[in-house]
């Protein structure tokens, strides 16, 4: 693979992800879960990030 295809196909795996919110697919309050929780992460891979925001009032 030559390095500017390599490049071309890098490039387009890292635009596919974004830093984004996405709804968590996890069971509702009736099934004994925590409901429709907003996570943020990459919503197209759909891996949540591993910081918290500290907010201050």
């Amino acid at each position: 693979m030559k390095k500017t295809e390599l490049l071309r196909a890098l490039q387009a795996e890292i635009r596919r992800h974004s830093f984004d919110t996405f709804v968590d697919e996890s069971p509702s309050v009736a099934q004994g879960g925590k409901g429709v929780v907003v996570v943020p992460g990459c919503s197209a891979c759909r891996k949540p990030a591993k910081s918290r925001v500290r907010l201050e009032a």
